[in-house]
C-alpha cells in the first residue's frame, strides 16, 4: 500500500511563452490528477494531489505548443502517511510537446 498522503506545490511559468503547459499524476499507467494550464494569461498554477493509497507515483510535464517552455517547480511537497514531508525545489525545462 502507498505511504503517501498528498502532493502539493506550485508551478510558475514565465511570461511571455507562448505555449502553455500542465502536469500529469499518475498511479501506474492510471492518470489521477492533471492541474490546471500555465499559459500567457495565467503564469502560476497552485495544485494539491490526494496520493492516498496510490502505489506508484509518477508526474509528468506536458506542454503544447511550437516550442518547450521553462518552468520553475517551486516547493513540491509529498507527505507521508504519517506526517513526515519531503520537499523538491527546482526549476527544470520541459522540451516535451504533445
Amino acid at each position: 500500500e502507498g505511504e503517501y498522503s498528498k502532493v502539493d506545490g506550485t508551478i510558475y511559468m514565465r511570461e511571455g511563452n507562448p505555449g502553455s503547459f500542465w502536469l500529469e499524476f499518475y498511479d501506474g499507467e492510471e492518470l489521477i490528477y492533471t492541474t490546471e494550464r500555465l499559459s500567457a494569461e495565467s503564469t502560476s498554477v497552485s495544485f494539491s494531489v490526494d496520493v492516498t493509497g496510490v502505489n506508484f507515483l509518477t508526474m509528468y510535464g506536458k506542454s503544447q505548443g511550437s516550442m518547450g517552455c521553462w518552468i520553475i517547480a517551486d516547493q513540491i511537497t509529498i507527505t507521508k502517511n504519517v506526517g513526515e514531508t519531503v520537499e523538491s525545489r527546482e526549476g527544470f525545462e520541459n522540451q516535451q510537446r504533445e
